[in-house]
């Protein structure tokens, strides 16, 4: 296989959060699962999402036992949860959900970033709420082939930055719940390694495997 090396990092910080229908009682994920010993559900986007990885990290975190449910997708996931046919779902928050949520359909109980969004002023973070190291930010880089020149890598990185710049596109971004940050080149490929052993070790001690 080729060897890739980082190109420029497009957008960074799409939260994750632990949401339930409207008319679940509690206001904390801990307390459900202890209230349903064994028998919680959470529903994902899929075996090996970001999303089920971010579940069964707060697992870890926080000691509890859920059950994992699987969905081919976003919507199908919801549906279910609406229904009260699954306990609580650990989503992304921009599109769909954060609709959801300001409709009403849905809350959210905990973000599983390190502070909170200003969408979702009144929201915890995981940390807050007792359960520190829950941290699963969903984020999103371009790269390119090992030798593309660095004036070319370059380029591409400051025609992304003057785009993430404007306005509309920050505000339309800040709309989706997306922090319009930045990283250069040099930040993406110090923070990989890390990104790659802490969800290695969530998979290997989670049994994860894909469909």
């Amino acid at each position: 296989m080729a060897a890739i090396s980082i190109g420029v990092l497009s957008a960074a910080g799409m939260p994750c959060l632990a949401i339930v229908a409207r008319t679940e009682p509690f206001d904390s994920a801990v307390a459900m699962a202890k209230a349903k010993p064994g028998t919680l559900t959470f529903g994902s986007t899929g075996n090996g999402s970001g999303a089920h990885l971010a579940g069964e990290l707060f697992k870890t975190k926080a000691g509890i036992d859920m059950l994992h449910v699987p969905f081919k997708g976003l919507s199908p996931m919801l549906t279910e949860l609406l229904a009260d046919r699954i306990d609580i779902s650990i989503a992304p928050l921009p599109g769909l959900i954060g609709q959801q949520i300001e409709s009403g359909s849905v809350r959210a109980l905990g973000l599983a970033r390190a502070e909170r969004v200003p969408q979702l002023a009144s929201v915890p973070t995981f940390a807050e709420s007792g359960v520190p190291g829950v941290e699963a930010d969903a984020w999103s880089a371009l790269f390119a082939p090992a030798r593309t020149p660095a004036p070319v890598i370059e380029r591409l990185y400051l025609a992304i930055a003057m785009a993430v710049s404007k306005d509309a596109v920050r505000t339309a971004m800040a709309k989706q719940g997306i922090p319009p940050a930045l990283k250069t080149p040099a930040e993406v490929a110090a923070m990989l390694p890390g990104e790659v052993a802490k969800w290695a070790a969530v998979i290997k001690a989670s049994n994860v495997v894909m469909d």
